[in-house]
C-alpha cells in the first residue's frame, strides 16, 4: 500500500484556513532574511577566497533561486520506423544515443 489517500485526495479536503501562517514563525522569517541580505554583502569577497570546486558547488547552491527547475515529461507513442527515410532514422539513433549518455 503506498498511501492510504486515492490520487488528488488528502487528509485535509479544505486545505489550510485562510490566513493560516506557515510553521516558521515571522520573527524567525525576518533574522534569517536580515542576516542573508548581510552575507549577500560579502558574497564578493567570500568569493574570491574560494578554490574553483566551491565556486562550482555555491553556483549549483544558488542557481535553484533564481532559475526554475525543470520537470520531466513522459511522452508516449508509437514511431513506424518502416516509413522512416534513412537520414530519419540516423537523427532518432542520435538522439536515442545523446539521452542514454546524458543519464
Amino acid at each position: 500500500m503506498k498511501g492510504r489517500y486515492k490520487p488528488g485526495q488528502s487528509g485535509n479536503p479544505k486545505g489550510r484556513p485562510k490566513g493560516a501562517t506557515n510553521i516558521v514563525p515571522r520573527s524567525s522569517k525576518e533574522k534569517i532574511s536580515s542576516f542573508l541580505n548581510t552575507a549577500l554583502d560579502e558574497l564578493p569577497t567570500i568569493w574570491k577566497a574560494l578554490k574553483p570546486r566551491e565556486k562550482s558547488q555555491l553556483l549549483r547552491d544558488l542557481i535553484q533561486f533564481e532559475v526554475p527547475k525543470l520537470q520531466s515529461v513522459a511522452v508516449e507513442g508509437e514511431v513506424n520506423i518502416k516509413s522512416m527515410t534513412e537520414e530519419q532514422l540516423d537523427q532518432l539513433a542520435y538522439k536515442i544515443y545523446s539521452y542514454e549518455k546524458s543519464k
